[in-house]
């Protein structure tokens, strides 16, 4: 069973605790963590302090404690602190230098805006566009990232990296275990991209197309924007994040999700899968199943990226959602028509 550590304090310390759960995602690495406890009023614990579910001596989750929900203790990872974290220097001006803005905010700043966040290894050390208004972290890293084909994580050793895309599947669903179901709700073959042009100053569009994916499916067409805050980019910049968008865009995505148990999930030898292990962005290939959803033509599995993955502490269970989850039970589209 995994342990909880509370600003550096194991929770056994202060009492019992039960029904731990934790959550990663493909883009942003540690997503939620939740557990239940006798009672939040005797804690000596605040919002904001860092959290780390530790399992066999491995942090598979870090994030920071948000207010208690009656006996119920939640965190939320890492990465979104770089939402409220703005991309400035040393001087505290505004950078669109993705070093220069972890360094700041990490060690130069104060009181630093990022202060559990680690940089293992260095991700761009140089200008990605132009300073239009400060951009925050998460902005900056994800338009970035997206340029080049790589997603941002902050994992449970609270390292933030650019990650490429597995391509050789990590997990294997075990023939007949488990079935997706197609769907096109957010299918597109060309994307109009809407950003903040470094030259003009104005917000322009660029368009990027897959027509292999036209040519089997049929086109469609969806328009995009870029974050407000995102830095103000050129059209080169922008068609590469476009290509990069759409090739996702242009796959038909997934009706449902999948709930597997260990002996369903294994590894590559065929070995029943330590599911403490699976985290988002892993690739999992579904044997059995035939994929139509392939610009180039059928295969006999379906190989899919984990853009989301929970999972219940001692359960023989865990939850995984594919990239292009398209939901369909009525809260969750409410929730989506909502935002």
């Amino acid at each position: 069973m995994a342990n909880i550590k509370v600003n550096g304090q194991w929770l056994t310390d202060h009492g019992a605790f039960g029904e731990l759960q934790w959550s990663s995602r493909n883009r942003g690495g540690c997503d939620a963590a939740s557990w239940r406890v006798d009672s939040t009023k005797r804690l000596p614990f605040r919002p904001g302090q860092l959290v780390e579910v530790i399992q066999d001596g491995w942090p598979v989750f870090a994030g920071t404690l948000l207010e208690p929900d009656g006996d119920t203790m939640h965190a939320r990872g890492l990465y979104y602190q770089g939402d409220n974290a703005y991309a400035l220097d040393t001087g505290g001006n505004a950078t669109v230098n993705p070093d220069m803005a972890l360094y700041a905010a990490t060690f130069i700043r104060s009181p630093a805006p990022l202060p559990l966040w680690i940089q293992p290894v260095s991700l761009l050390n140089a200008d990605f566009g132009v300073v239009s208004t400060p951009s925050t972290v998460n902005a900056l890293l994800n338009a970035w990232a997206d340029s080049v084909g790589k997603v941002i994580r902050v994992d449970g050793r609270r390292r933030v990296t650019a990650v490429t895309p597995m391509t050789t599947p990590r997990w294997y669903v075990s023939p007949g275990a488990s079935e997706l179901t197609v769907a096109d709700d957010s299918f597109a073959t060309t994307l109009i991209l809407r950003y903040l042009d470094s030259t003009t100053g104005t917000w322009l569009s660029v368009s990027a197309s897959n027509g292999s994916a036209a040519t089997r499916f049929g086109p469609r067409e969806t328009v995009e924007t870029m974050p407000e805050d995102a830095p103000s980019i050129s059209a080169a910049q922008a068609t590469l994040i476009a290509q990069n968008r759409v090739n996702e865009l242009s796959r038909p995505g997934w009706a449902n999700t999948l709930r597997l148990a260990s002996w369903e999930l294994t590894t590559s030898g065929g070995a029943p899968a330590n599911l403490r292990a699976v985290t988002g962005g892993d690739l999992i290939r579904i044997q059995g199943q035939m994929d139509m959803t392939i610009a180039s033509g059928p295969q006999p599995y379906i190989d899919v990226i984990a853009d989301e993955v929970t999972y219940v502490d001692g359960s023989d269970l865990i939850d995984i959602k594919p990239l292009g989850y398209q939901p369909r039970d009525f809260q969750s589209v409410l929730a989506l028509a909502l935002t």
